[in-house]
């Protein structure tokens, strides 16, 4: 098990230059959770990709649906008071503080290629290179 963050979702879900890197750690280890405000930013993240046409508007309704149908059942909800406390005290989003929280909440990894959550949380985050070589 371990927690990952929406771009990696991305990654595993669209055809991005780390798509690769994504299939092979859902390889590994295919339990994936998330906070429940993944959906919204994945909501985002499509409606960017599609507006800026790298997404057409029918892929991006496919998109959804894939990610709903395979990460909504893997929800959790964090401790949303930890998640504040922990946004404050280290200066992340309170998004980014969600992941965080949850995988400390759960006792695993947060999988994620974000530089500064790797820098500022060496023990609850990992890359997903290192994840695949540990």
């Amino acid at each position: 098990m371990i927690v990952t963050d929406v771009n990696t979702i991305v990654y595993l879900l669209t055809d991005s230059p780390k798509r690769e890197s994504a299939v092979l750690l859902r390889k590994i280890d295919g339990d994936w959770r998330l906070p429940a405000l993944w959906k919204h930013e994945m909501l985002n993240v499509i409606a960017t990709l599609t507006r800026g046409k790298q997404i057409e508007v029918p892929d991006s309704y496919i998109l959804w649906n894939n990610a709903i149908k395979m990460f909504a059942p893997k929800e959790h909800n964090p401790n949303l008071v930890n998640a504040l406390t922990l946004a404050i005290e280290k200066n992340i989003s309170a998004y980014d503080a969600q992941y965080i929280t949850l995988a400390k909440e759960l006792g695993v990894y947060c999988v994620t290629e974000d530089t500064r959550l790797l820098k500022k949380f060496p023990d609850l985050t990992i890359s997903m290179k290192k994840f695949r070589n540990a």
